[in-house]
């Protein structure tokens, strides 16, 4: 049961990171 959150939660957690990055790189280009 933990492994299934820990990878669902890791899956989210990458999404967030491109998604964080994406809005990133618009502002401080």
């Amino acid at each position: 049961m933990m492994k299934r959150i820990k990878r669902w939660l890791h899956k989210i957690y990458e999404e967030d990171i491109k998604f964080f990055g994406q809005m990133n790189g618009m502002y401080f280009r």
